[in-house]
């Protein structure tokens, strides 16, 4: 058996532990360790992914930890990279060179959040079959990318959200609300990239890694009924004190779900 350090002082013991943990978790080296490039090919933990010959490759991403990320994406592809959007709270540094930086709100939306939205679906909506798609998603992305349903402003957004974060309620529970209400999460992002391919690389910030949870899923087609979000609403106690606009687009039938992009998605 290998020997174990002795560490006679706990306090150089636990920055030790905290460096380690922080090394694990460090974005950029999470997508090195999964990502390279092979020939025209991605491979992404062994499988192989590329556009076709007059596809192009264009990178999406939100997320507090999506700039390391990104970062790491530009330096491994380069002028590959066609274009692309990422959302994050802040500015990188230095700046991403081939993929355009929105600066959101967390932990609820601003109106970054919302310009980040209609960029990103600007940037897909020209997307064709031969084209790739890489999603680059991180914990924070459910208020740092947002594109709401019809009839609900910044200002509706911002009081639901404040209501969900502060009501105790779990996350997949404030997920499944924010979801409902949203044209962006619950696999909307995945839907606007159609027909084009989407893998998704997803840092998780949630026990367990469930995907749909990791910034509300906005490349994982959601499964929930579409009653389910007033249920868990009116068990807290928290429909009525939800704006008339984000009440009106519970009641309402859930848009179409249209055609689905082709993915894989990466935790």
């Amino acid at each position: 058996m290998p020997k174990r350090p002795h560490w006679p002082d706990h306090r150089q013991h636990l920055q030790a532990l905290c460096q380690a943990a922080l090394g694990a978790a460090d974005p950029a080296a999470a997508v090195a360790a999964h990502l390279r490039l092979e020939g025209e090919a991605l491979l992404v933990d062994g499988r192989a992914f590329q556009p076709g010959p007059d596809g192009r490759i264009l990178v999406v991403g939100a997320g507090k930890a999506v700039a390391g990320m990104a970062c790491q994406v530009e330096e491994l592809l380069g002028e590959r990279i066609a274009g692309g959007v990422i959302v994050v709270p802040q500015m990188p540094k230095p700046p991403l060179r081939r993929i355009h930086v929105v600066v959101g709100g967390h932990p609820l939306p601003d109106e970054g959040s919302l310009a980040a939205g209609r960029r990103m679906r600007e940037l897909l909506r020209g997307c064709g079959p031969q084209d790739l798609v890489l999603a680059l998603i991180s914990g924070g992305g459910s208020a740092l990318l947002e594109l709401p349903v019809e009839g609900i402003d910044l200002e509706d957004l911002r009081r639901m959200n404040e209501l969900l974060v502060r009501s105790g309620l779990p996350v997949w529970a404030i997920n499944a609300v924010r979801r409902r209400v949203s044209q962006i999460k619950g696999g909307g992002l995945l839907r606007m990239a159609a027909p084009a391919a989407v893998v998704s690389l997803i840092l998780s910030d949630v026990v367990g890694d469930p995907l749909p949870d990791v910034a509300s899923g906005p490349t994982i087609p959601s499964h929930d009924p579409p009653e389910r979000a007033r249920q868990l609403l009116q068990g807290a106690g928290l429909l009525e004190r939800l704006p008339a606009a984000v009440r009106r687009a519970l009641d309402a039938p859930p848009p179409p779900k249209g055609a689905v992009a082709e993915q894989a998605a990466f935790a």
